[in-house]
């Protein structure tokens, strides 16, 4: 007995040694590769997306309405900003933003120490990005979105730091205080002003290929109006020159010019021109009144008396041929109509078309041939023609034709329709 069992336990142990070993799980992998491994695939989880992009479109609300509310509550909570960071999260200091301390904080930050009113352009991005995120799409170009918001955040600073100093500094920010101060100390007050026009110029002709015909035509505007005014105020000069003509008639009752030329006299002959003058003065009246004696001999002692006549129209003959058979008043003349025109009985009516025969509506066409079929095209039985390589060829004609306006296409299908 003692020797079958040592020979069963010879058997199990030859058996175990026979067997083949069992691979054991390599436990040296390191920790940290398998926890990197899980973060990847944290980051790559859809629902991940799902949640960074409500949160973009979130924190996009939250910048928009804290932004806001600093335009009106910026200067009761500037105080907040110099305290430490106890003081500041202490219960007891209240804050007047609608968003509470952070809010505050926050846009002190981006718009009063950055970008002033330049930094409403970062909500923007951050409900584009979470919308991008959530739905695949873009709801604006994100290039021409991207040049614009690049360039207000750099010209819009130092345009509204050029103009607003002081306490209205914070709307261009510390980037347009900066700029505004580097400018004006290299090119002074009015080529800095200078500068930051020509770069918005600059950029809206690059943009929208602006066109300056219009300057041009301004400038031709202004010529045509100088020379109309140049020709305006010779014509005016060639007038005022001319002499009115002599009538040589002379008003009655009122004497003839004279023109007196005085000299500078002593004291003594003052009283001597006087007499003079009086002496002048009288003669000229005489004067006066023998010209009113003559001009009264050559009025005629009748005059006159002019009736008014009334022409009376004259109308010419086809007018007066159509308004013969018409009775009333035109214009003043009277018009007796002619005798009305008596209506056939049906007799009548039979005796005519016996006498003439019936209305033939060919005698007016009696030449007109029909246009024979061979002026018809044939277009062949119907069937589509339209080869593959075509219909290719009209698709990259089409692709290439939207690239040109920055429409880009990801999937095109041609389809024959019906011809």
């Amino acid at each position: 007995m003692a020797r079958e069992k040592t020979n069963r336990v010879r058997e199990s142990a030859s058996t175990e040694e026979s067997a083949p070993k069992r691979r054991r799980k390599d436990t040296s992998t390191p920790s940290g590769e398998g926890r990197w491994a899980r973060f990847k695939a944290f980051l790559g989880d859809e629902r991940t997306h799902k949640v960074f992009g409500l949160f973009l479109i979130l924190f996009a609300g939250f910048l928009l309405v804290a932004f806001t509310s600093f335009l009106f509550t910026w200067r009761m909570d500037q105080d907040l900003v110099g305290r430490s960071w106890g003081e500041i999260f202490s219960p007891e200091v209240s804050v007047e933003n609608w968003l509470g301390k952070i809010g505050a904080l926050t846009a002190h930050q981006f718009i009063y120490t950055w970008f002033g009113l330049a930094a409403f352009a970062l909500p923007l991005w951050s409900f584009l990005f979470g919308i991008r995120i959530l739905l695949g799409t873009w709801l604006l170009p994100v290039g021409r979105t991207l040049g614009w918001t690049a360039m207000t955040m750099v010209w819009l600073p130092a345009l509204l730091g050029f103009f607003f100093r002081g306490d209205l500094m914070f709307l261009g920010g510390g980037v347009g205080f900066a700029i505004t101060k580097h400018l004006t100390t290299l090119l002074g007050n009015v080529g800095a002003g200078a500068l930051i026009v020509f770069a918005a110029g600059a950029f809206a002709v690059y943009t929208f290929n602006l066109s300056f015909h219009w300057l041009g035509n301004l400038f031709d505007r202004m010529k045509e109006m100088r020379t109309a005014s140049a020709d305006t105020a010779t014509e005016e000069e060639e007038e005022g020159t001319v002499a009115p003509a002599a009538t040589g008639v002379r008003m009655r009752g009122t004497p003839a010019p004279v023109v007196l030329e005085t000299e500078a006299a002593e004291e003594e002959d003052t009283v001597e021109d006087e007499v003079e003058v009086e002496d002048e003065l009288d003669a000229l009246e005489e004067e006066a009144a023998e010209e009113e004696v003559e001009e009264e001999e050559l009025v005629p002692s009748h005059t006159l008396e002019l009736e008014p006549q009334v022409m009376e129209p004259e109308m010419p003959a086809p007018v007066l041929a159509s308004v013969a058979g018409l009775t009333g008043d035109l214009n003043g003349m009277s018009v007796t109509a002619g005798p009305e025109e008596k209506l056939l009985s049906e007799d009548q009516i039979d005796a005519k078309l016996q006498e003439f025969g019936e209305y033939d509506p060919k005698l007016d066409l009696s030449s007109y041939e029909l246009p024979p079929l061979d002026l018809l095209v044939d277009h062949g039985t119907g069937e589509l023609t339209v080869t593959k390589e075509e219909l290719e060829a009209n698709k990259d004609r089409i692709v290439e034709t939207l690239g040109h306006y920055n429409i880009g296409i990801d999937k095109i299908k041609a389809t024959i329709g019906p011809t």
